[in-house]
């Protein structure tokens, strides 16, 4: 892959995120106590000049989504929640992880399209409600080993199944609202899903040029992001109790792929009308995206082309 967009530019474009993160300060402040180190030092005076300008009520009321915040008028937290973090290991794990994942998507797509993805995969994550109230049910229903363990009693096992589901379900209606969420890494897994499918695209057109090499990267890069994801599906279905939003991730991740594929078929769809209207330049503007470069079908199928744990209550993203 031709990188069009260099390192100044994604840090111009990824240098408003970090600087919100670290301006809002997390939640939980005592997490560097203990540390002895200059960094941890300036962590925590920054955590102690910040909360003098944000109190924590005032953090509490403001940048914490539930929907219960969102039902009494307070519907900018769906997007302000992602600024703010449980802990300094939330939101260092967070930051990270944002500065590793943004920077292909930023240079395939551009400015637009990298906010379009982030802010919209935490955005969606927070109000799609489906996700979440399979998420709590899960977690309030019978364990498989009791279930199993009274299925071997005569009629006992379907009755006590359903019961289980009924109260889980029940449950999840009830305290889904009040539930509280923190962190961006919902955004961050909507960036994961647009390299897993940047990594699909690079693994076609590896196999197509016969290169083994580009192969086995872009093969290494797509099993290492279907490896979490997949994690986060395991815990979902089980019903881990683990204080991470893994709902979250998964909604924020199938965002990312379906901003991938629209964005693919609008250049393609763009493309193929240049072409049939006969003029060059249509063709190229269909290579356009949300101010991005490179961001068509035919450079993806190219043979040369490679490349929410809580503050206790808090379920982070």
């Amino acid at each position: 892959m031709s990188c069009r967009r260099g390192l100044g530019s994604y840090a111009y474009a990824v240098g408003p995120i970090l600087l919100g993160n670290l301006v809002v300060p997390p939640l939980n402040g005592t997490s560097l106590a203990r540390v002895d180190h200059p960094l941890a030092e300036l962590l925590r005076q920054l955590h102690r000049e910040s909360r003098r300008i944000w109190p924590l009520a005032v953090i509490k009321k403001h940048m914490v989504f539930s929907e219960h915040a969102i039902s009494n008028g307070r519907a900018y937290t769906a997007l302000s929640h992602l600024f703010l973090h449980a802990d300094f290991s939330h939101l260092l794990n967070n930051t990270i992880s944002l500065v590793f994942t943004g920077s292909r998507v930023f240079s395939h797509f551009g400015y637009l399209s990298f906010y379009t993805v982030f802010f919209g995969g935490g955005v969606f994550a927070a109000l799609h409600k489906g996700t979440r109230q399979l998420q709590l049910a899960n977690q309030t229903r019978l364990p498989d080993s009791a279930v199993s363990a009274l299925g071997r009693v005569p009629r006992l096992g379907d009755w006590v199944t359903r019961t289980s589901s009924s109260l889980g379900q029940g449950y999840a209606s009830m305290m889904r609202p009040r539930m509280e969420y923190v962190g961006c890494s919902a955004g961050v897994t909507a960036l994961l899903g647009v390299n897993l499918c940047l990594a699909l695209e690079d693994i076609t057109a590896a196999v197509m040029s016969g290169s083994l090499v580009d192969s086995a990267t872009a093969l290494a890069s797509a099993g290492r992001i279907a490896l979490t994801i997949a994690a986060d599906v395991q815990y979902l279905s089980k019903g881990a109790v683990t204080g991470i939003d893994h709902a979250g991730h998964i909604d924020g991740f199938v965002w990312g792929c379906s901003f991938f594929v629209a964005a693919r078929l609008w250049g393609w769809l763009r493309a193929g009308g240049g072409s049939r209207r006969g003029g060059r330049r249509g063709g190229s503007e269909g290579q356009r995206l949300g101010g991005g470069e490179a961001g068509t079908w035919e450079r993806g199928s190219a043979a040369g082309s490679a490349d929410k744990r809580p503050p206790r209550s808090f379920p982070t993203q």
